[in-house]
């Protein structure tokens, strides 16, 4: 038998327009906080992108007069999980030596309008994935992957990690509809974050 105060919670979030009012209550303060920090602060007052520059940059710039990019790992380690030295497979930094010689604002723009497309990109596989087709559900998915605090983290570090989400999301609509190209996602992140491949191992 259940208390009034249950039912009453639960007819009340069966009710559309209460769970409208309760979206645009959470959500115009988290996507305030997100636009602020994730996009506005970021590309007009500039961010230094920690790992980008200091990790995935200077690795791009080693190989590019031939040095090795993982020199940091012998004299540091790479038992730390930040800092300078690269861990990551060669690929990432093969393909980020064109950007040696951008302006770091440029770059930093870039960087940070391919991180939030990531992750808005994932939203979008995730959705078509698991067939969301109510707008209610959808923007709370939304909200809720805005809100995960390591996101805004990710953006301030411009780690690369948004955009393993996104080939994440590739792979994932992919799986579920049975479609070759799923693969290509999953391989591709793999090729750039190694911590990707025990997910392909277990699709084999």
């Amino acid at each position: 038998m259940t208390t009034p105060a249950a039912a009453l919670r639960l007819s009340a979030l069966d009710n559309r327009v209460f769970r409208s009012v309760l979206l645009v209550l959470a959500g115009v303060p988290i996507a305030a906080v997100y636009l602020w920090q994730a996009l506005i602060q970021p590309l007009a007052f500039g961010a230094y992108l920690g790992d980008f520059q200091e990790s995935y940059m200077r690795a791009a710039r080693r190989l590019a007069v031939n040095s090795d990019p993982y020199d940091l790992c012998r004299t540091m380690g790479c038992l730390e999980p930040t800092g300078p030295q690269y861990v990551m497979p060669p690929p990432l930094a093969w393909l980020l030596q064109p950007l040696i010689s951008v302006d770091s604002h440029a770059i930093t723009v870039g960087a940070v309008l391919v991180l939030n497309a990531s992750l808005f990109f994932f939203i979008f596989c995730a959705l078509r994935a698991l067939k969301v087709n109510d707008w209610q559900l959808a923007t709370l998915l939304v909200l809720v992957a805005i809100s995960f605090e390591p996101v805004i983290g990710n953006i301030d570090e411009g780690q690369v990690n948004l955009l393993l989400l996104a080939l994440s999301g590739v792979w994932l609509w992919g799986w579920v509809g049975d479609r070759w190209w799923g693969g290509l996602g999953m391989g591709a992140a793999v090729a750039m974050k190694m911590i990707q491949a025990p997910v392909g191992l277990l699709i084999l």
